[in-house]
């Protein structure tokens, strides 16, 4: 079923969940952690990108929607945008994220 998304515009199919291409990471801190885990997803050996950021502070706040429209453009053109991810690819991310959050602060990154 599409949803009308302009007037301009062809229909959007909206997918059930089970088939979503993306994943939601929430988490409590600072930018320390937005920080980390993008250095992690760079370091690994499949290219994530984080497309957007939202900020609850009792509101909600769309941070850098340039970067969500940039990217959005990206996958519109790149057929190799959107990957497969599988267990071992996030076992990969969360081990490189761990190395990185435990890390000696003394040493520089």
């Amino acid at each position: 079923m599409g949803v009308p998304l302009a007037q301009n515009h062809g229909p959007i199919t909206i997918s059930p969940e089970t088939e979503w291409r993306y994943f939601v990471i929430a988490f409590r801190g600072s930018n320390v952690v937005f920080a980390e885990l993008e250095r992690a997803f760079d370091l690994a050996t499949v290219e994530l990108e984080i497309a957007f950021t939202i900020i609850s502070t009792g509101g909600m706040l769309l941070d850098s929607p340039g970067r969500l429209f940039q990217v959005l453009r990206q996958a519109q053109y790149d057929s190799g945008f959107l990957v497969d991810l599988g267990k071992e690819q996030v076992d990969e991310i969360a081990g490189i994220y761990d190395l990185l959050h435990n890390a000696d602060p003394k040493v520089p990154t």
